[in-house]
């Protein structure tokens, strides 16, 4: 059974769970990582949703984080990121290093008064700019980006005031329904999530925001609005459409973030996937990418020099550098904001189902996801049996996963980008000794983890040579190795080294090295025949004896991956 499905059943069925963590669990396909993973082909993406909706005027960027799943970090209630305590280790957590010994970012000398004093001459130069672009008439800035004629200016001041952000109408907080994790909901329900996605509505909303923002009337003529969305609705359009499916829930008891508190995480997830069914998201876009705070489509601006920026995106930088400002306004005065933060658990997969679940942001994000992967991962009798686990890269210095105690993975492949070594040192521990040896390893590095070399077969896409050594081929375990390199100068006269050392040692038959290379040179070739008194098979083959089996030296055409054009092989028959 599909193990997404029988996470659902456990949880719908509360009388099988302890048979269902007896029983061995397949998975072919998983991806771990800090605040996210991946089962199959449904993913599970933990963040933090901030809901601005009592506020007349919301940054761009913190739409954005919104809508590609929130943020994976820790807020203050003034929005401020807290300082990261991933190196608080609980029983199961493994710690993954990059090559960076400390961490890269490092706030523990954040200086509230510095920041604010940075801000406000951000603000200042933006302003400036503006006024440079748009000259005074009547003692206000003209707003060059007015596209029609008889449209009210946009006034602009050095001071916004905090009603004049925060105030929404005079109108109070609406009470906000926090859902349950992991719930489906019910269609029906008259309980609203906060900011709730639906696509035609997100762009509505953002045609209000733009006409709120450059001082548009509402008017029939929608093309003007259409304009200054264009920039938006094309970068964004995918992860706006990724949230469109916010399905509150309702009367639903033993919540995630309920028995957060009591730590029953065994029975954590009671309320998963109730009896509603998600909703597929209708758009073209069949592989959108998934949630995530780390969103590449878009910077606020495409450039920080500020006389490179677009008028929209002065615009923009404008309106975030005021929100922050107000944040440490709010913190001063040790006044309540009007937002709120949510936790999010966003689950989606393949055929583009999206249900999000949100709930009281009471605990930190490492200790949910401890629970999350607890209550999915823990208690198994048995190793979980992972054909393929991918370990994706990160561009923090520090990661800790937050896996159960007794998790214990029997691994066929891994496969990571960089850092493999770093990463193969922290999840060993997870790694069942009956995974050993692993049955392919791939990497962007050349790893020397025993784990690695030690792999029936090692792939490497490189495009750098440190590590491609003779030395370090010689060593290589696996029986299969395969080296993409991106290196024009790596060529078949590299390889003699390591034929000279098979036909001197000895090597298991079977045995097959392949390397991608650019071309290879007729001459190397038949200098490798007459130094190893080899014999020429065919026009691309020499065969070489050695201790009652025979070295075969090779190279094809029509390996065509963009870069490469031939693939030359070193193989025991």
């Amino acid at each position: 059974m599909e193990a997404n499905l029988r996470f659902q059943l456990s949880q719908r069925c509360p009388s099988i769970r302890g048979l269902e963590k007896r029983v061995p669990l397949h998975i072919e396909f998983l991806n771990l990582d800090e605040y996210q993973f991946k089962v199959n082909d449904t993913s599970y993406h933990l963040s933090i949703y901030q809901d601005y909706s009592n506020c007349k005027s919301i940054p761009f960027n913190l739409e954005m984080e919104n809508a590609c799943g929130g943020i994976q970090e820790d807020l203050s209630i003034y929005g401020e990121k807290l300082k990261r305590e991933s190196l608080d280790m609980s029983p199961g957590d493994i710690k993954i290093e990059s090559e960076f010994d400390e961490y890269a970012d490092d706030d523990s000398k954040k200086d509230d008064e510095a920041d604010e004093n940075g801000l406000k001459c951000k603000l200042e130069e933006l302003e400036q700019e503006m006024t440079r672009r748009n000259p005074l008439e009547n003692g206000n800035p003209v707003d060059n980006l007015q596209v029609r004629e008889n449209e009210p200016n946009r006034e602009y001041s050095n001071s916004t005031s905090m009603e004049e952000v925060l105030s929404k109408d005079g109108s109070e907080q609406d009470e906000v329904v926090e859902d349950t994790l992991f719930s489906h909901g019910d269609g029906d329900s008259d309980e609203t999530v906060p900011d709730s996605v639906d696509l035609n509505r997100k762009v509505q909303e953002d045609d209000e925001i733009v006409q709120d923002s450059y001082g548009m009337e509402d008017r029939s003529d929608e093309s003007v609005v259409q304009d200054s969305l264009t920039e938006r609705v094309t970068q964004g359009d995918q992860n706006l459409e990724k949230l469109e499916d916010v399905m509150p829930s309702e009367n639903v008891e033993n919540s995630l973030f309920e028995d957060l508190e009591s730590q029953r995480s065994r029975s954590a997830l009671s309320s998963l996937f109730q009896d509603s069914e998600p909703h597929p998201v209708d758009h073209q876009s069949p592989e959108s990418p998934e949630p995530t705070s780390e969103s590449s489509f878009l910077t606020l601006a495409h450039s920080e020099i500020v006389s490179e920026m677009t008028d929209e995106q002065l615009l923009m930088k404008i309106e975030s550098v005021k929100f922050q400002l107000l944040s440490y306004q709010l913190k001063r005065e040790n006044a309540t904001p009007p937002w709120k933060h949510f936790l999010q658990l966003t689950i989606s997969n393949s055929d583009d189902v999206v249900n999000v679940q949100r709930g009281s942001y009471n605990n930190k994000l490492s200790e949910v996801m401890k629970l999350i992967y607890d209550s999915m991962f823990g208690g198994r009798k048995l190793p979980i049996l992972v054909h393929r686990l991918y370990m994706p890269d990160s561009s923090q210095a520090v990661r800790v996963l937050r896996l159960p105690e007794d998790l214990k993975l029997k691994v066929g492949q891994i496969h990571c980008q960089t850092d493999i070594d770093q990463i193969l040192d922290g999840i060993e521990p997870i790694i069942d000794a009956s995974s050993s040896p692993l049955k392919q390893v791939e990497s962007e590095d050349f790893p020397l983890h025993p784990i690695a070399t030690s792999a029936r077969s090692l792939t490497i896409s490189c495009v750098s040579q440190t590590g491609a050594t003779t030395e370090y081929f010689l060593a290589l375990q696996s029986k299969e190795f395969f080296l993409k390199y991106w290196d024009e100068y790596f060529d078949a006269s590299d390889c003699i080294p390591i034929i000279q050392h098979w036909l001197e040692g000895g090597k298991e038959v079977g045995t097959c090295f392949q390397f991608a290379m650019k071309s290879v040179e007729i001459e190397v070739l038949m200098g490798i025949k007459k130094r190893f008194n080899g014999e020429k098979i065919g026009d691309r083959s020499i065969e070489i004896p050695m201790f009652g089996s025979k070295l075969l030296v090779s190279y094809e055409d029509g390996y065509a991956d963009g870069y490469h054009d031939i693939m030359f092989k070193i193989e025991v028959f």
